[in-house]
């Protein structure tokens, strides 16, 4: 985002031009659409470089500064790791090249699941496999890790983004 020093009145007016970025790739994501929509939070459907959600502010997209990353489960991750490991860290790459933040969001799953290996996948990718990628790509990459349930995936995707809007805005 251009720094530059806003004015209360610009930041009120950005604030009420909120408009969230749906990547037109993206899958599995009703109920965060319908989530959008019984709030009536506007949203875009359109291709992103990086990441699956990202944020505009009026004019201001957001894109290029911060995105968010969602798989679904710990069975997404699984194939994260397995065949899709490459394509998937060209991406983090991306970001850390271009210099975006990155939260890779994770419905449905806790560190619970984790540490017992209770999920889809855990035969082929062991919690000690998936947690050490977790870290890995946190501690190379721009990445800041949250787990949280389905049902709250979209109220975590709206407040991330927003939160972040709002303190580049200071």
């Amino acid at each position: 985002m251009m720094r530059k020093v806003w004015t209360k009145e610009e930041k009120n007016e950005l604030r009420r031009k909120l408009k969230l970025i749906v990547d037109s790739r993206e899958r599995k994501n009703e109920h965060i659409l319908a989530y959008l929509e019984s709030r009536k939070v506007p949203y875009e459907v359109r291709k992103l470089p990086v990441g699956d959600y990202s944020l505009m502010l009026g004019d201001l997209t957001l894109e290029d500064d911060v995105v968010i990353e969602r798989k679904h489960g710990l069975e997404e991750v699984c194939v994260n790791l397995g065949k899709d490991r490459a394509r998937f860290e060209n991406e983090l790459l991306r970001a850390k090249a271009f210099g975006i933040r990155v939260f890779l969001v994770i419905e449905g799953a806790g560190w619970a699941d984790l540490q017992f290996g209770t999920y889809p996948g855990a035969a082929l990718y062991p919690p000690e496999e998936i947690y050490a990628a977790l870290i890995r790509w946190t501690v190379c990459y721009p990445v800041t890790l949250v787990l949280c349930e389905e049902q709250h995936t979209a109220a975590h995707i709206l407040r991330l983004l927003y939160t972040y809007a709002m303190e580049e805005l200071r």
